[in-house]
């Protein structure tokens, strides 16, 4: 964080929800407070700038996705994973919602948006600007660039005891990053859930 007299002259101040608390923000005053991806943070850590005092507090996010990760059981069961923003929305408070998406192609996009968005999701792409035209792959469906594979392999539960691994997946997609141009698209790249399958 800069120094006091640096952030006294500053128009915008960036911290983390937690870090607002440093006593040297204590007094001072903030005419706007925005969170980002504030429904990925717990309430309680939404509070800490919120309590700075602002006239206007901007909490950006999306309750249909990722929502704040809690460890303990318990005080997800007591209700610590519920947002924020969330909270405001159950409540009554009608969020602003970007209704155009431009990343995905538009046979990506339809899956979230009937399930997550009541099908209210509008794509700002067309197919064809999503189509790498150099990546030399048979989709079973050649209008969608997905597929499911369904692999035999067991989970396992980590040393940590919080995670899982399967190493007969891991098998499977390893060998895609070997692959030589066109066949492996530029810029792709492979997603998981499993945090210690990054590492396998």
């Amino acid at each position: 964080m800069l120094p006091i007299p640096c952030s006294q002259n500053a128009d915008v101040i960036c911290c983390t929800c937690v870090g607002a608390g440093d006593p040297r923000l204590a007094k001072m005053q903030f005419r706007s407070i925005l969170i980002d991806e504030s429904t990925q943070a717990t309430e309680p850590e939404c509070m800490v700038p919120v309590v700075l005092g602002a006239k206007q507090l901007i909490l950006v996010g999306d309750h249909c996705q990722l929502g704040p990760v809690v460890m303990c059981k318990k005080a997800a069961k007591a209700g610590l994973c519920q947002s924020l923003f969330e909270r405001l929305v159950v409540l009554g408070i009608r969020p602003i919602r970007l209704q155009v998406q431009y990343r995905m192609h538009p046979a990506l996009s339809a899956f979230p948006s009937n399930i997550f968005y009541e099908g209210s999701l509008q794509n700002g792409v067309t197919a064809g600007e999503r189509v790498k035209k150099a990546f030399d792959f048979s989709w079973p469906q050649p209008d969608k660039p997905m597929f499911f594979y369904v692999t035999q392999g067991q989970e396992e539960i980590a040393s940590s005891g919080t995670s899982y691994l399967n190493r007969f997946v891991d098998c499977f997609v390893l060998p895609y990053h070997s692959l030589p141009p066109p066949q492996k698209m530029a810029g792709g790249c492979v997603f998981t859930p499993v945090c210690l399958s990054v590492c396998m």
